[in-house]
Parts: structure tokens; C-alpha cells; sequence
């Protein structure tokens, strides 16, 4: 039997951001989101949804950015692509 054909447009990374799932009623979910990509994530979750469910997710990454200084002094990091 073939495998199926991978319908995904861009490739997913796998990462652990930590976030909070808020739904309509009841407690924030704390979980993490497990894989990446342009559109779309993988959230881990401790059951199962019904699909079409609105439910909104808090996600903060914290990271470490170093700006470089070019001939004309300190770049302007804002709102740059930091790599």
C-alpha cells in the first residue's frame, strides 16, 4: 500500500512554545504548541475538540536578538527579519 501524498504546502518545524488555550467556558488549557509552519501549528491537547470550535491561544516566545552596527550606526531592528 503507497503512502498518502503529503498535502502541506510548507514544511513544519518542530519546536516547544508554550501556550494557553482559552475556550468559550471553563479554565485556561496550558499546553504547547509542537510543530510549526507558515500556515498552520500542531497543538498538543489533552483530549479531543470538535472541529469548528472557536477557542483563542495566548503564545509568548522569548528570545535572544543581537542587532549589528553598519557604517551608519545601529541598524533599526524593528520590524526587521531577526535571525
Amino acid at each position: 500500500m503507497d503512502a498518502p501524498q503529503e498535502r502541506r504546502h510548507y514544511p513544519r518545524v518542530k519546536v516547544k512554545i508554550p501556550v494557553e488555550l482559552h475556550l468559550s467556558a471553563g479554565s485556561p488549557q496550558h499546553t504547547s504548541i509542537d510543530e510549526i509552519s507558515l500556515c498552520g501549528c500542531y497543538i498538543e491537547t489533552m483530549m479531543g475538540y470538535s472541529q469548528g470550535l472557536a477557542w483563542s491561544v495566548d503564545a509568548s516566545v522569548k528570545a535572544l536578538v543581537t542587532t549589528r552596527v553598519g557604517d551608519d550606526g545601529p541598524t533599526d531592528a524593528l520590524g526587521k527579519n531577526l535571525r
